[in-house]
């Protein structure tokens, strides 16, 4: 309409490269999975039949599935570092990249167009700030809050810190790679400039570590804490606890010490204080798995 086809250009390349990584995505999946579990569903169904007829085997349950031994078990990993390469094998089931999923691309072109429209380097902050909203969700009930509410965890004969860590490494790791994925899309939109787009994508990082640090602390504090109302406010308050310190200090210093020229280092103070607090609370709780809390509500 308005005669710009540079801008025309890029929205339709945009369009075309995200629906092609999406036809990729949907076809490149492999249903081997899928149907051992409909198999295993069938003999299940199967049985109980039987069961109620009075019979005491069935032929109809002998199909051959064809299973591919290499994505069957765990046959990597060695004491507690099994439960990092079950996530790996869980997220690897689900994309093909390891820890690049369907919200790394929503996101990813999320940015892309916030950034190209905003092109502003004080509110791409805004950008940030959003991302590491939705991220404190994706962490705090993502697998290591399911890893820690389960009793397997508790069964292996390693020390409970590093327990914690193997638990911990798929939730430290993917923040980090989302990071690198966000921020190259925002620089290259021209949302920002490189060496800004660096710092974001460390406080980024850092944020999710401090999120992975405040599941820990969530399980230290609640438990099996059936009222959930307590938990939400509580929660609010030690997210504000661990966010503030750190969002604080890098506003006082981009207003009142870091020169113009500097500003891009704006968040590096609250990636130190995140990464400190994120370790301060690991430690704090590294003895979380040496006993099982038993709360009624393993799942």
């Amino acid at each position: 309409v308005t005669g710009s086809m540079v801008s025309v250009g890029i929205s339709l390349a945009l369009f075309v490269v995200v629906s092609l990584v999406i036809i990729l995505m949907l076809a490149g999946r492999d249903a081997d999975y899928y149907e051992d579990v409909l198999h295993s569903t069938e003999i299940t169904y199967q049985r109980l039949m039987d069961a109620k007829e009075g019979r005491t085997s069935s032929s109809n349950v002998n199909k051959k599935v064809k299973i591919k031994e290499k994505d069957h078990g765990l046959h990597k990993g060695k004491g507690a570092f099994v439960i990092a390469y079950k996530h790996f094998v869980e997220m690897k089931r689900s994309s093909r990249l390891l820890f690049i999923d369907g919200y790394t691309v929503f996101g990813a072109v999320s940015v892309g167009i916030a950034g190209y429209f905003i092109k502003d380097g004080m509110l791409s902050y805004t950008i940030l700030s959003v991302l590491i909203y939705i991220q404190y969700f994706l962490t705090v009930f993502g697998r290591l809050k399911l890893e820690l509410v389960k009793p397997y965890i508790y069964m292996i004969p390693e020390n409970s810190f590093k327990k914690l860590i193997a638990a911990s490494i798929s939730s430290l790791l993917k923040p980090c790679a989302d990071a690198v994925v966000f921020f190259t899309m925002l620089a290259l939109v021209g949302g920002a400039d490189i060496l800004q787009c660096i710092f974001m994508a460390l406080a980024y990082s850092a944020s999710g570590a401090v999120f992975v640090g405040l599941t820990v602390l969530y399980q230290r504090v609640f438990g099996g804490q059936p009222n959930m109302i307590a938990r939400v406010f509580l929660g609010i308050i030690f997210l504000a606890l661990a966010i503030a310190p750190g969002a604080i200090a890098s506003i006082i210093i981009a207003a009142y010490i870091l020169p113009e020229n500097m500003l891009f280092m704006a968040t590096l103070p609250y990636t130190v204080i995140c990464l400190i607090e994120a370790f301060i609370m690991f430690f704090a709780s590294r003895n979380l798995i040496d006993t099982a809390e038993y709360s009624g509500k393993f799942i």
